[in-house]
């Protein structure tokens, strides 16, 4: 394992036992709703800013043959899975205004010991950026965690359930075709098969995302009905999708992992979406 991969992994394996702390600590499911929330919109802002406009570079050199691959977990490690964490941190352990100053210092100060290890570089992005976002971010986090409290309707409800559902699909999407390459995307965006895979599988996790909402938010008078009727949406899609040439599966189990981790997906969202419209019980708030 190269000093590159350390680096890297301790910063991860850091912010994973730091999230064990707070659920260990809390045992509060609505944190825990807010950490996947805020991985998923960091995602979006990623798949944005750095698969499709290229703004840094990681070389954590974990998935070596496949350099792109290597790329995005390199963002993951340094920018997902804290800046989550530390969203998560703040209500849990009540931390105030200051506690924010210290956590983006501190995360904004990683990113410059990256840049001196020549583990990471920015292409169009600076230090800065990362400097002003973060308030941002974790002052939005801390509106949505209270807002959290009532029950949800609407577009509040549909957007952080929105949020959750992407980090999720993204996470059961890209995942194993990082680690395992078990389906390729090829829409020709990019010269690259990996960037095109990844670019392609970011967009079609979040049209995934929109669409599960759109289905459990539907009065539905059974619920056979909406399981089969997404499943059947979500499988023909793939299914074109083979079909023109866009997507290839690579592995046996690809095609039964795709219609298995879809039905948990749709259990999940409809199982969050509920939670979210309920009242918090009083000794959990």
């Amino acid at each position: 394992m190269s000093a590159n991969s350390l680096w890297y992994l301790g910063l991860a394996v850091s912010s994973a036992a730091l999230l064990i702390y707070i659920y260990l600590k809390t045992r509060n499911m609505r944190i825990m709703l807010l950490f996947t929330a805020m991985v998923g919109l960091v995602s979006i802002i990623e798949s944005v800013i750095f698969i499709f406009l290229g703004s840094d570079q990681h070389d954590p050199q974990l998935l070596q043959n496949h350099p792109y691959f290597d790329n995005v977990s390199g963002a993951i490690a340094l920018r997902v899975l804290p800046f989550a964490v530390i969203t998560a941190c703040l209500p849990a352990l009540s931390l105030s205004w200051l506690w924010i100053l210290f956590f983006t210092g501190a995360l904004a100060g990683i990113e410059w010991l990256f840049l001196k290890l020549h583990i990471y570089s920015h292409n169009w992005w600076r230090l800065w950026f990362t400097a002003f976002g973060l308030p941002v971010y974790f002052a939005y986090a801390r509106w949505l965690y209270r807002r959290m409290y009532r029950p949800l309707r609407g577009y509040a409800h549909r957007l952080l359930l929105f949020l959750i559902t992407a980090a999720l699909s993204e996470t059961l999407g890209l995942g194993p075709i990082m680690l395992f390459s078990n389906r390729r995307y090829v829409p020709g965006w990019f010269p690259e098969t990996d960037h095109d895979t990844m670019a392609f599988a970011s967009v079609y996790g979040l049209c995934i995302s929109l669409f599960l909402i759109w289905v459990v938010t539907r009065r539905w008078k059974r619920l056979t009905t909406q399981f089969l009727f997404a499943l059947s949406c979500l499988i023909g899609v793939d299914m074109v999708l083979k079909a023109v040439g866009i997507q290839r599966s690579l592995a046996w189990w690809d095609e039964a992992y795709f219609i298995l981790s879809h039905i948990g997906l749709l259990m999940i969202t409809q199982t969050a979406s509920d939670y979210l419209s309920k009242d918090p019980p009083i000794w959990k708030r």
